[in-house]
């Protein structure tokens, strides 16, 4: 049934016998299309570091300028802004200083922690 839909896709009859050239030839776009997918993906992963470390006023569009304006924001904040059992805390405000204080990793930090936190609702103000 899978070799179906890869001749079907890739421009074959279904029901078609192929030959190795056939064979060789759906391998080959199967790779370049794999290629595609992991370019584009790394590109949306790079452009959402830059805007969501955009928000913190990096000095520079490096990994460096991203982390330092992160722990620069964190550090500014009122002591009273970085109690997370206050009350006004919002589960997504201690979601992110949360992670925000352990920072090691840009990426990792907002495309795996804040959003597997728990209570995290990204745009729903909780």
């Amino acid at each position: 049934m899978l070799l179906e839909e890869f001749k079907h896709i890739y421009g074959y009859d279904p029901d078609a016998e192929l030959d190795d050239g056939g064979s060789s030839e759906i391998i080959q776009q199967i790779k370049a299309d794999k290629t595609l997918v992991e370019t584009r993906s790394r590109s949306i992963k790079s452009s959402l570091i830059k805007d969501l470390s955009g928000l913190f006023q990096p000095q520079g569009d490096t990994y460096l300028a991203y982390v330092e304006a992160i722990g620069s924001w964190y550090t500014n904040l009122h002591p009273d802004q970085k109690i997370l059992t206050a009350d006004w805390q919002s589960p997504s405000s201690r979601a992110l200083l949360e992670a925000v204080q352990k920072l090691q990793d840009v990426e990792k930090t907002f495309l795996e922690v804040i959003p597997a936190a728990y209570g995290f609702k990204p745009g729903k103000g909780g």
